[in-house]
């Protein structure tokens, strides 16, 4: 069977989160190199461990590709491992909630790209960098 996300886009896998009231969304799962052309989206830069997926960055765009093509944290989620994009795109209905749902995801998953200063100067994004650089 197909999935389908919410604009009607093949996808090949969902992957759910969830807001601390327990909301489940169900986000379309792309590999980095195939970011689709959505409008308004909450985005997540992601990699599976083998056991469970794990989420680098949060994000919000009001247009997806072109806000990850040039993203400042794009470079240092693949040196961490990012292989995927999770992206739930939202009508233009629902445009207005995009900042309210970003802030419950980052507040529920922490990931530790959302950082407000630089994310080298975060120690664990730096022991992290250097544990993959060997």
């Amino acid at each position: 069977m197909q999935l389908m996300n919410a604009l009607g886009a093949e996808m090949k896998k969902e992957l759910p989160f969830s807001d601390e009231s327990g909301i489940i969304y169900r986000f379309g799962l792309w590999q980095l190199l195939g970011v689709p052309d959505f409008g308004p989206s909450i985005y997540a830069f992601c990699y599976n461990d083998g056991v469970a997926w794990q989420v680098l960055y949060i994000g919000k765009a009001k247009r997806l590709r072109a806000r990850i093509s040039g993203h400042e944290k794009l470079q240092v989620a693949r040196e961490l491992g990012a292989t995927h994009l999770a992206v739930y795109p939202m009508n233009a209905l629902a445009e207005v909630g995009l900042d309210a749902l970003e802030e419950r995801l980052i507040k529920r998953y922490q990931p530790i790209l959302n950082v407000r200063d630089n994310p080298s100067a975060n120690p664990i994004v730096r022991a992290l960098l250097q544990r993959r650089a060997k």
